[in-house]
């Protein structure tokens, strides 16, 4: 008797197993997809944290590119302890330099001929690019109509913290050329980044970027150089201040000590984003996109979630995304179960849609 009940749960069981095979597979193909991302943003960070910070100023002795099309590979000629040694290096945002002008070198001080223009090169950005592709892929196999991974959820939260953490390090506060005097002349700045002005013994005015760094945090401001004829400041729009003559004795005024290094622009693609007076360029800006739009997808295939109803974690992500998004992950709970009205009352979309305006008015006043 017994084994005639075990031959005939034996198919039941078979059939169970078979029609769970694809669900398997496709849990393994996520978590294969969410490690190797996984990976790939640890190497990006531990080439950010391995990148040389030994700089020493050179002088640009050729330079090659079309400006036209932002394709720029200055050569750099530089001496360390005697020894002289020259770098190119392909990058758009080089086309701030010209022949003759000085540049910054990054070397590495065990192997000065290691060096490059740019402080972290394009290895950051391409590690963290491919991350970003792997995660997208992976946010379409482990998402379907009414199911969330749970593996994808939370490593779109964990996603969301290092983004959180990258916008902290990677981007800087809007300021003006009148609160970078006054630090200067306090000695709270002792280094001070100038990318683009006017080349040597050229007159008119041109537009150039400053940058410092000020109790931990990185700072920037436009301004205007003007040299030569006399020029209407009033019709120099977008800039925080003007500078006449050369930038670097303008700038010493305030402490003959302060060194002025000549950099690269942050980023030539036009690619920024400003939240709440911070700028955040190039390869972040890409990163936050495609987190937002798979955090939406979530959202839209996933079960009913907790806290609030779907239009109202939309309209806070929406405003709030870099904030409100690993919440919606960590609280909201999108792979299930499925909110019922035996759970409680949820925050609904046109509440969130009032608070988000309130809260986007005050985050505009605080910029």
């Amino acid at each position: 008797m017994r084994d005639a009940t075990a031959v005939d749960r034996s198919p039941t069981k078979v059939a169970v197993d078979e029609s769970d095979r694809p669900n398997r597979l496709r849990k393994r193909v996520t978590l294969s997809l969410l490690l190797s991302a996984l990976a790939l943003l640890l190497l990006s960070g531990l080439s950010l944290l391995t990148a040389p910070s030994t700089t020493v100023s050179g002088s640009v002795v050729a330079i090659g590119g079309d400006l036209a099309a932002d394709s720029c590979y200055p050569t750099v000629a530089y001496e360390v302890d005697g020894e002289r040694y020259r770098v190119t290096e392909h990058d758009s945002r080089l086309c701030v330099y010209h022949w003759g002008s000085d540049a910054t070198v990054y070397y590495d001080p065990d192997d000065p001929g290691d060096a490059r223009l740019t402080k972290y090169g394009d290895l950051p950005g391409r590690l963290a690019g491919g991350a970003m592709g792997l995660l997208l892929v992976a946010g379409g196999v482990g998402t379907r109509k009414r199911h969330v991974s749970e593996l994808l959820t939370w490593a779109l939260f964990l996603a969301w913290c290092a983004l959180l953490a990258a916008f902290a390090v990677g981007s800087q506060r809007e300021s003006d050329l009148h609160s970078l005097e006054q630090q200067i002349s306090s000695g709270e700045v002792g280094v001070v980044e100038v990318a683009g002005g006017m080349r040597e013994g050229s007159t008119g005015f041109a537009t150039l970027e400053l940058r410092w760094s000020h109790d931990g945090l990185d700072y920037y401001t436009e301004v205007a150089q003007l040299r030569g004829r006399q020029l209407d400041e009033a019709s120099q729009s977008g800039v925080t201040g003007y500078i006449r003559g050369d930038v670097a004795t303008y700038l010493r005024r305030g402490s003959s000590q302060l060194r002025v290094e000549p950099t690269y622009f942050v980023d030539r693609s036009g690619i920024t984003a400003h939240v709440a007076g911070w700028r955040v360029t190039g390869g972040l800006v890409w990163f936050f996109g495609a987190l937002f739009l798979l955090s939406v997808r979530v959202l839209v295939v996933g079960a009913e979630p907790r806290r609030g109803t779907k239009w109202a974690w939309f309209w806070l992500m929406f405003v709030l995304s870099p904030l409100a998004a690993p919440v919606f992950f960590a609280l909201g709970r999108p792979h299930g179960p499925a909110w019922t009205k035996g759970d409680g009352r949820r925050l609904t979309g046109g509440w969130a849609f009032v608070m988000c305006l309130l809260l986007g008015s005050a985050l505009g006043a605080l910029a």
